[in-house]
């Protein structure tokens, strides 16, 4: 029950101290709504907790916006050998680790 779910996080929501503290109650809510087909809300809620995490998405971007961001992580990949990204060390910020799960 997509709306029982929700009712028992919106005291996280509420209360939580920090937006860290809520980012886990937050992905629960967005799957409920992905679940009931609310998109728009769901991309609206992830797009805001991405922002209070400290990571900024357009809204709308322009073709421009799209083609610069794309030619930028092209030219990155195409200068790394596979060995390079196999190699990199993952991750252990737990900021940049909740931003990637909202951004999947």
């Amino acid at each position: 029950d997509y709306e029982a779910s929700i009712q028992a996080i919106e005291p996280v929501l509420a209360h939580g101290r920090n937006i860290r503290d809520k980012a886990p109650a937050s992905y629960v809510c967005i799957v409920a709504l992905i679940g009931q087909a609310k998109m728009h809300e769901a991309l609206n809620m992830a797009m805001s907790v991405m922002e209070q995490l400290g990571e900024m998405f357009p809204v709308d971007p322009t073709e421009a916006e799209v083609k610069t961001a794309f030619n930028a992580t092209k030219a990155f990949i195409q200068s790394a050998s596979d060995s390079d990204v196999v190699t990199l060390p993952a991750t252990k910020d737990a900021t940049k680790i909740a931003v990637m799960r909202f951004a999947l």
